[in-house]
């Protein structure tokens, strides 16, 4: 089994794999100088539209490996 930030999943259920993304991303700063990606339901709303897209082009899973200090967030993933 295979964890991910909806669960346990088997290998056969991850389908086409992109591995080594990052969903979303920042720096030390960044909010400061452009406050507009500082709104949460925004960036929700266009990550969720781009990853349907995504998802709906066949992609099955993207393995997210955003460090901590580059704004990792796993409640908003």
């Amino acid at each position: 089994m295979i964890s991910t930030v909806t669960g346990s999943v088997s290998p056969g259920e991850l389908g086409a794999t992109m591995a080594h993304e990052h969903v979303l991303l920042t720096s030390a700063g960044i909010n400061r100088t452009f406050p507009e990606l500082a709104e949460r339901e925004h960036t929700r709303e266009k990550a969720i539209a781009q990853l349907t897209s995504a998802s709906e082009g066949g992609l099955g899973t993207i393995i997210d490996v955003t460090p901590m200090d580059l704004g990792r967030d796993i409640e908003l993933l």
